[in-house]
Order: structure tokens, then sequence, then C-alpha cells
């Protein structure tokens, strides 16, 4: 019998083409490099092809891929750079804008892209691949916002489709998009991170756990770059070739991935100096840690295994909620800095901890099979209207925005109006009439959509009386989820909620 071969693919991000040769050289040099030692393999480039997303610097990305070794094996997504244009008076990130570069430029080009693969199922300007066992999405904003990203709700309910199917034959995902999701890599809430989906994209991802989301765009280089279990699946950093800010940023960061079907070993390499970095890389297990912990609950609950291994779904869950500390990215005024962070999330110890408590649920659970997940709907929140003087109205933002007690989501559409705002406030010449006056309107959407966050009460008071009570294993684990949950700012309503019913039958009894 023919052993099957994993397939290989170069990973690759924020390569920001320029025009200059130097730069043209160091991304020539990678792919040479690269195709050196993965032939066989296929190309990502996860966004930001180039640095200001002129018809120009698409065509040197065109140009450079068409004489390369993956003229005809290469897939890529668009990052902020490529889709928010030279311009920098047009760049905004509030959901109303939808500058006119994007279409203009940015769309025309990845249109053409698009026409020029095969086999493909594509929604707007996503589309999904398979490639061996696995599924590989490719995710792209349907706006050309600074920094974070726009789906359509059919974009997403088209996502969730893709994942379900996947799910059915417990078949792994790779969900390729330039931003990160908010509260998972050091600096991944830079600029809003993913954007105003970012909650809806985590409740498509928590019914289908078996997914590895793979972004850049916050240039972390090695070292800073890392694997995020989370509830929702795996997150993993990818450095940027060109301009990696801190760690290791050598002359062309990138990954070789063998997509095996137990693991996947994502092995690191400065293809511009063709030198192989070992030390930096990943091992990520298959399927996810949440996969496993999925299937564990509903196992438990259907009684097919023990409840004794809810203290190890416990520590486990604690583990995958632990997180960076992100205010300086969530700041309008700063956007954070470049720093490494001053810790690792995790130590040493942790991740011993949580790999043991993975392997135990891996032996429990050996001869059973994965949980399919029904079908998930996303519900996007609809969008209503209405004007000021802008200081006035930027320093009433400013004190909303300061305020704790609204949901993320609607916190983060008040930031990103309110940074477009201070940006014409401080550069008044540069801008017209109408952008003013777009720029006030935005605001006061966004003041107008505030929506309260969700009331934690109920839930804090079932709390205490259930840790007053005699420990169970069962009272154990709900108390581990109350508490990360009443620690966790996007928690929703909705999880809340289920949650107060769980304690109220515990209480009850």
């Amino acid at each position: 019998m023919t052993k099957q071969i994993a397939p290989q693919l170069i990973v690759l991000s924020d390569l920001h083409l320029n025009g200059h040769p130097e730069r043209h050289q160091i991304v020539v040099r990678a792919l040479k490099t690269a195709a050196e030692q993965a032939p066989a393999a296929h190309l990502v480039v996860n966004g930001d092809l180039t640095d200001t997303g002129t018809a120009e610097q698409f065509r040197e990305f065109n140009d450079i891929i068409a004489a390369s070794p993956f003229a005809r094996r290469t897939w890529a997504t668009l990052g902020n750079h490529d889709v928010r244009g030279p311009h920098w008076p047009d760049w905004d990130n509030s959901e109303q804008a939808d500058p006119q570069h994007f279409h203009a430029v940015t769309e025309s080009f990845y249109t053409q892209y698009l026409q020029s693969l095969p086999e493909i199922d594509r929604q707007a300007l996503s589309f999904v691949v398979h490639l061996a066992a696995y599924q590989l999405i490719f995710l792209n904003t349907e706006k050309g916002l600074k920094d974070s990203a726009y789906f359509s709700p059919e974009t997403l309910t088209w996502l969730a489709d893709q994942l379900a199917q996947a799910s059915a034959i417990g078949q792994p995902t790779l969900i390729f998009c330039h931003q990160p999701l908010r509260q998972t890599h050091w600096r991944s809430n830079f600029g809003g991170g993913v954007g105003l989906e970012d909650q809806t994209l985590k409740q498509i991802l928590t019914a289908y756990p078996n997914t590895y989301f793979i972004s850049g765009h916050i240039h972390n280089g090695f070292g800073v770059t890392g694997v995020v279990e989370r509830p929702f699946g795996t997150a993993i950093d990818l450095p940027a070739l060109a301009v990696s800010e801190n760690g290791h940023v050598g002359h062309g960061l990138g990954f070789i991935t063998i997509l095996g079907a137990a693991d996947q070993r994502w092995a690191a390499w400065d293809f511009g100096d063709q030198t192989r970095l070992p030390q930096y890389d990943f091992y990520v297990a298959v399927p996810t840690t949440a996969v496993l912990m999925q299937t564990a609950r509903q196992q438990i609950a259907a009684g097919h295994l023990a409840a004794r291994y809810d203290t190890a779904l416990a520590a486990l869950a604690e583990k995958l909620d632990q997180r960076f500390d992100q205010h300086l990215f969530d700041d309008p005024e700063t956007d954070g800095g470049m720093q490494a962070p001053p810790a690792p999330l995790y130590t040493a110890g942790e991740i011993t901890a949580m790999q043991a408590g993975r392997t135990q649920l891996v032996t429990a659970l050996r001869n059973m099979p994965l949980v399919t997940a029904p079908r998930h709907q996303p519900v996007l929140p609809a969008l209503q209207a209405p004007l000021s003087d802008l200081a006035q109205l930027a320093l009433v933002a400013k004190t909303l925005w300061e305020s704790p007690n609204f949901s993320v989501r609607s916190h983060l559409a008040l930031q990103f109006s309110l940074a477009r705002l201070n940006l014409i406030l401080a550069h008044p010449t540069e801008f017209t009439d109408a952008a003013r006056t777009t720029a006030a309107k935005q605001v006061r959407q966004a003041i107008a959509d505030l929506v309260a966050a969700p009331d934690k009460t109920g839930l804090m008071t079932g709390w205490r009386q259930l840790l007053e009570r005699p420990a169970t294993p069962q009272s154990k684990e709900l108390a581990a989820q109350v508490q990360l949950v009443l620690q966790d700012p996007e928690a929703t309503t909705e999880t809340i909620q289920q949650l107060q019913q769980e304690l109220a039958s515990i209480l009850n009894h």
C-alpha cells in the first residue's frame, strides 16, 4: 500500500511590496529558497501583498509570482494595506465607510485573481479549497477599511455552512484571514483586530471548533508569534516577511507547513537568509483541544464518559481563557507599541499541564466519534442612523468610550468612529467638508447604536451561592466556567443566560 505524503504549504504574510528594489529582491529570494526546500508545496500569502495597494504594486506582486516556481500554486488573501489605498485621509475603520480605492483597484485585481483559480467554491471575495484531509478557507474583507475587515451576513452564513460540512466528516479547517481574532495573540487587538464581526466569527467557530484561524497583520517576529488555543479553536500568528517588528526580525520570515493527519508541523525559516530556525517551530495538535473538550462534555452529558473528567475540563477551560493584556492596543490614541510582551502567555509548566490534560481527553475519547454540531445561522445586529459640532462630539464620544457599560461590539464601533474623528480634528486642512460631515454622522450613529453590556448580577449571585455549597465535580467545573465568564468583557447575553440556567438546575436540587 502506498504511503500518502502529507501536503505542504509555504505560508507567508505581509510582503508589503512597494516598488523598492531591495524589498522586491527579498521576496524573490524568499520564494526561490522556499521552492528549493519544498518543491511540491502550495504558496499561501496571507495579506498585505502590497504596501499601499496601487495598481503598480499589484502588478509587481503578479509579476513576481508569475516568474516564481509557484506561478499556478498560489493562494492569497487581501490585507488592510492592499485595500485602504495610498491616500491616508480616506482611511477609516467605521462600519459605514466604503472607500472607493477598494472597488477601483483592489477588488478588480482580486476578482481577476479568483477567476484564474481552478475549481474553487467562492462567496464574494472569499473562497474554499480542499487539500488532502484538510479544508482551507481564505476569508477576505469586503470593504477597504483602515485596519480591520468587514464580512457581509451572506459571507458569514457561507462560512458557517463550509464549517458545518467539514464538521460532519471530522475534517479540520484552516482559515486564512489577514487580521487576527481579538484577545488571542500579543497585539491582536491592534486597530480593532479583525473588526466588528469578531464576536460573530467566534460564535460560528465555537459551534465548529475543529478550526485553525491563521493571521498576520500585527508584525510580530519569531519568538513573539505563537499558537494560542481558545474555546473556539486554535489561533496561529504569522510573522511579517518584510517588516517584523519585535522578537527575531530576520530578513524574510515564514513557515513550511506540513499538514499531517495527527498534527501539523510549522517549520520556521528565514527564507531571505536561507536559514532554518527550528527553535521557533510550532507543533500544532489535530484535532483542536476545543473540539476534544466539546466532545467530552457531550459524552459526559450522555453518560458515556465518567464525570471525573470534569476536573480536567475545568482546568483546560481556565487555561484556554488566559489572555495578554491588550489595553495598549485598544486605545485609539496610542494603538500600542512594537515591543514584545513582558512575559509569555503560558509558562513551561502551564504548557506541560495543558498537554497532559489534552492527552487525558484523547485517551478517554479514542473510540468515540467527534460530535457534529448543529448548523449555525449567525445573527448580525441591525443598524440605524443621525450630527453636531466635531470637537464637542468627540468629547462626548470619548466619555462614552471610557465607560465599561457597553457591549464589546458597540464599544468597538464607537472606537473606530472616534479614531476617524480625532484624525480629522488633528489635520483639519486635509479633509473636505463632506468628510467631516460623514465622520460626524458615523460618531452619532455609533453613539445611537450603543448597546448595554450583558447584566451579570444574577450570574454573580448564583456563583456565590454555588461556592457556599459542598463541592462536586459538576459544581467545580460549572463554578470555573462561571468565573471565566464573569471576568470576560466579551461574554454574550446568550452565554450568561445559559450558565444561569445551569446554576439554577444545581441550586434548586
